[in-house]
């Protein structure tokens, strides 16, 4: 499960990349050497479910590659190319990687949830394959469109000469299956999430601790009933200082903003200090609003990378 505040998807030139990157890797995998992904950073959220604090993108994209892989396999069947075989293909897939799809209702039950931005899109379109809208959808689902095109064009082009496609296919994806590899963490709260960051960041191994910070500030305000337009001034607020500073260069903008208005706090303690200290709605909204003033200051000295 992806939280609320964390984008399952990036901006176009930059998901362009991660696209070729990781679609690369699958044809890296096709030759049966390992492929390792990186860090997933989990937390569990009860017994059987999990926030993905870091990882979504990538998971995401895998996802949407299996998903247009499964439109492929149903365009065989409806063009009558081993229709039979395909279609047990494309049922087994789904349930091994995607989830299900109620037989009855026809509600999907997938395996991997987005965010507020994107779950919709993913779980009524994406999933079971259905029509896919055309109008006026928000950018996360534009970016998720034009993601899962982007995969089956590349899929259909791999395999269009091949009279055995679906089976080709099937055993790419079984390939991947068996030759992508995570380092899975599992921590049990915020802080533990801050400590794995900050330990593997100054090994040289980067997560995105912006992301933490952020979903730490969101979740404190969404605690509790809130209206969307909530939502949309806190957004607007939190665009505009990455806009300003950058992703990487936001950790150290909040640590110079800390230590300007309190005690003197080493880096490793920051956001120990902050959560115990920004502990309800109005913490939340005063410290955002005051980073958004400061951030313009910070960007004008030269602060932001």
């Amino acid at each position: 499960m992806c939280p609320d505040f964390n984008e399952t998807t990036h901006g176009n030139r930059t998901s362009g990349m991660i696209y070729g990157w990781i679609f690369c890797l699958c044809l890296r995998a096709m030759t049966t050497l390992p492929t390792i992904m990186g860090y997933l950073v989990l937390q569990p959220s009860d017994g059987k479910r999990f926030e993905i604090i870091d990882g979504q993108q990538r998971l995401t994209t895998i996802s949407l590659i299996v998903l247009s892989g499964l439109s492929y396999l149903k365009d065989l069947v409806k063009s009558g190319q081993d229709p039979q075989n395909n279609k047990s293909r494309a049922e087994q897939l789904q349930r091994n990687h995607i989830g299900y799809v109620d037989p009855i209702t026809l509600v999907s039950r997938p395996k991997l949830e987005l965010n507020r931005h994107s779950n919709r899109f993913h779980q009524n379109h994406l999933v079971p394959l259905e029509y896919l809208p055309q109008r006026n959808p928000n950018s996360s689902e534009h970016r998720l469109h034009r993601a899962f095109i982007w995969f089956k064009n590349k899929i259909e082009s791999l395999f269009k000469t091949e009279p055995d496609g679906g089976e080709k296919f099937a055993g790419m994806l079984e390939l991947l299956a068996d030759h992508f590899f995570f380092t899975v963490i599992t921590v049990n709260n915020e802080l533990n999430a801050f400590a794995v960051f900050e330990t593997l960041n100054a090994r040289g191994v980067r997560l995105s601790a912006t992301d933490l910070l952020k979903n730490y500030l969101f979740s404190v305000i969404c605690s509790s009933n809130r209206h969307e337009s909530e939502l949309k001034t806190i957004e607007d607020h939190w665009e505009r200082i990455i806009g300003l500073l950058g992703s990487e260069s936001f950790p150290e903008f909040l640590r110079v903003y800390w230590n300007s208005k309190d005690k003197l706090v080493r880096k490793s303690h920051l956001f120990k200090t902050m959560h115990r200290s920004i502990d309800n709605r109005e913490s939340a909204f005063r410290l955002l609003r005051d980073l958004d003033r400061s951030a313009d200051i910070y960007a004008t000295l030269g602060g932001a990378r």
